[in-house]
């Protein structure tokens, strides 16, 4: 009876259906919803939260890359799991807070664009913004920092 159970949540979970449980954000493995956002650097809102919460465990990361040249093409996508998301997971709540933006200098390369996607063990994901050109993940709602993980290529 409980592998049933198991069957029918793995099911579920993997046909989608629990996509209603994390509203307004894509789920790992959909980067075609989930463009870079293109907002410019800011400062980090200072409640020292992490990019990417602990609990619930992250599982998962998808890493979404976009061609700057080709906007409307659908983007590359490179899967990642067990230490390779631990890794990565460690070293994003590692990077320093940007705190004074003005300060910050921007190159002017055009790199491509990079969300990563972070599933963790409840089926939230955590969607970040990659810039590589000003060396910034941030997570859109507040929390940004300097650093470009060592997993993009």
């Amino acid at each position: 009876m409980r592998l049933l159970i198991g069957a029918a949540v793995a099911v579920l979970s993997l046909s989608g259906c629990a996509e209603d449980a994390v509203p307004d954000v894509p789920q790992a493995r959909d980067c075609d919803a989930a463009r870079p956002s293109t907002s410019g650097p800011r400062a980090d809102d200072g409640s020292g939260a992490e990019l990417v919460p602990a609990d619930p465990r992250p599982v998962s990361m998808t890493v979404c890359t976009y061609d700057p040249m080709r906007p409307d093409e659908a983007p590359t996508e490179r899967a990642f799991s067990g230490d390779e998301v631990r890794a990565t997971v460690d070293e994003l709540n590692g990077f320093p807070p940007l705190r004074h933006p003005d300060e910050h200098v921007c190159n002017a390369a055009a790199w491509p664009g990079t969300v990563m996607l972070v599933e963790h063990a409840d089926g939230t994901v955590t969607a970040l913004t990659v810039d590589r050109s000003c060396g910034l993940v941030t997570d859109g709602d507040g929390a940004v920092r300097m650093g470009v993980p060592a997993v993009l290529p």
